[in-house]
């Protein structure tokens, strides 16, 4: 009888980790008494941060550091200045069709938003200030991406304006660009 009280299994239970554990001996319950010790210190390093340790870190590598921020600071302020990246200024014309008689259903803004875009503005731009030398481009395809990329008309849902937006290497001729489309686009207008 002896025998099987000491085979009697002890029933603990730790509060803090919500489970049951069975043990058979008293020498498994000092483990589970040692793991509940471990468990509870464990929680304790999680709560507790150390930043000493941290500042001698970087106080360590304090040289490689400053040298990483100098490097980074020297080489963005390189790729981003003008030498590298050449900077494009834009020149935006807003404006309002005005006394435009109506050739279809579409509304005048429409219709002089299409205009904005066809085919012999576009030739007249490019011929005037001669895309084809200025960025040195080899065919036709290419001097019309270019200037799709360059120059953008849009038509503003809510007002009815049409907006031109120029972008070029030179700021007056940006400016210039946006005027002549004006000019180009009152020509056509006249002509139809």
């Amino acid at each position: 009888m002896s025998k099987k009280k000491k085979d009697i299994e002890i029933i603990s239970t730790f509060a803090n980790c919500g489970f049951l554990v069975r043990s058979l001996s008293k020498n498994t319950e000092t483990k589970l008494n040692n793991s509940k010790k471990m468990i509870e210190s464990k929680e304790k390093d999680f709560q507790t941060i150390d930043l000493f340790n941290y500042f001698q870190l970087l106080l360590k590598y304090k040289y490689w550091i400053g040298g990483l921020v100098i490097l980074s600071v020297a080489l963005t302020l390189f790729f981003t200045s003008p030498l590298f990246i050449k900077p494009l200024y834009k020149s935006t014309v807003a404006f309002y069709p005005n006394s435009i008689s109506s050739k279809s259903d579409e509304s005048p803004s429409k219709q002089v938003l299409f205009w904005s875009k066809s085919q012999d503005i576009k030739d007249s731009i490019i011929e005037k200030y001669n895309y084809r030398e200025r960025y040195n481009l080899p065919n036709k395809s290419s001097l019309y991406r270019k200037y799709n990329e360059n120059i953008k008309a849009t038509l503003d849902k809510y007002y009815g304006n049409v907006t031109i937006e120029v972008m070029d290497v030179d700021c007056q001729i940006a400016c210039q660009i946006a005027n002549d489309i004006i000019y180009f686009l009152n020509k056509k207008i006249e002509n139809d």
